[in-house]
């Protein structure tokens, strides 16, 4: 059995490594964290020229044709590089729930701006709700009007349209369009530091004209939508793990302690050990998910404690990288807080720990 990449995923990891390694800085994700986007436009601009938000679009809509596990292995250099990009939730959420949505006129002119680079962010927490896999309660009237606020919308500032999800009147999950220029739209900033552009959204009396599906079938797109979205973002983990690890590996070779380097010793040999089985691990787990998907098979468990384990792995290993380091690690001027501070976000987004445990046993049918 072949664990290793294919001719064109080794393309992609080292083509993707080589760009962000020479274009991105960490002195410019501080700045780019900073600025009114909160990511690295020039980063993005350019990764549009080489076909990433569409990469695992059909061409039939102008995007690459490749598979979902092509597109881990590039989200997993984006979060190695640092570069905090809507990738997971344009071309990752919001692709794949229009992908599961019926045919239509809206649905495939949406896809086709997702695969220009177009930014499409679904807003799915309601207001005082947890996560993205809380049940609906955002209300929409009998004539299409939205009144009420989603919180923690990634890039919702640089976004060209919002896939929203709400709740009829008959209780029925629906998912709409709207654009964030439209009338009675208001966007507010989050701060946060877990280094991903965060918003509220208000909407108050917004007339909504456009509907992407609605009923039964609307929840098992949004399911849909939140499984690739988890799993990408668990790729994109796995990338800022690896730059923890390198980050670790090369500080404990030169810091010395009793004359010679810290690296020797067994209490912080061990720890950087786990950091390597540990990413190994999920990373493996993400591409079985990832290639079931992509065969037409359900991932519904897998994706799910792929996420569970992850969290805790990752959580752990953002610790044993500051312990590793002491007390500098916990400087705002060292690099280590700026890949922390990511994987801190990650492990309380698409899933915490006892809710994807959850969804596993279910799937399961425990």
């Amino acid at each position: 059995m072949d664990f290793g990449l294919s001719f064109v995923q080794a393309q992609v990891q080292e083509s993707t490594r080589r760009m962000l390694e020479d274009r991105l800085s960490t002195q410019q994700i501080r700045e780019a964290e900073e600025s009114a986007d909160g990511f690295p436009r020039p980063i993005w601009d350019e990764g549009i020229q080489l076909g990433w938000p569409g990469m695992s679009l059909p061409e039939a809509f102008g995007g690459g044709g490749c598979s979902l596990l092509d597109m881990c292995v590039l989200v997993e250099e984006v979060g190695r590089g640092g570069a905090t990009l809507p990738l997971v939730v344009s071309s990752g959420v919001a692709a794949t729930l229009l992908e599961h949505s019926p045919q239509s006129e809206l649905r495939d002119w949406v896809l086709s701006e997702i695969a220009a680079g177009k930014i499409v962010c679904p807003a799915l927490i309601d207001e005082h709700g947890r996560n993205e896999w809380d049940e609906v309660r955002l209300p929409i009237s009998a004539d299409g009007q939205l009144s009420g606020k989603k919180i923690l919308v990634p890039f919702a500032s640089v976004a060209d349209e919002l896939l929203v999800t709400a709740v009829t009147p008959d209780g029925d999950t629906t998912i709409v369009v709207v654009d964030p220029n439209t009338e009675g739209v208001s966007i507010t900033r989050h701060h946060t530091k877990v280094g991903l552009p965060l918003f509220a959204v208000e909407f108050n009396d917004v007339l909504v004209a456009a509907e992407i599906h609605r009923g039964e079938g609307a929840q098992t797109a949004l399911d849909a939508g939140l499984q690739t979205g988890s799993l990408l973002a668990t790729a994109e983990a796995v990338g800022t793990s690896e730059a923890l690890i390198k980050m670790s590996a090369e500080y404990v070779t030169v810091r010395k302690a009793f004359g010679q380097p810290i690296g020797a010793f067994q209490a912080v040999a061990h720890p950087c050990a786990d950091m390597r089985i540990n990413t190994d691990t999920v990373r493996l787990l993400v591409h079985e998910a990832a290639w079931l998907i992509g065969t037409g098979q359900d991932a519904s468990e897998e994706v799910a404690s792929t996420k569970a384990l992850a969290n805790e792995f990752f959580e752990r290993l953002a610790n044993d990288a500051f312990r590793v380091h002491g007390a500098i690690g916990y400087s705002n001027e060292y690099d280590l807080q700026l890949y922390t501070r990511r994987l801190q976000g990650f492990c309380r987004t698409m899933g915490e720990t006892q809710e994807s445990l959850e969804r596993a046993a279910v799937a399961l049918g425990i």
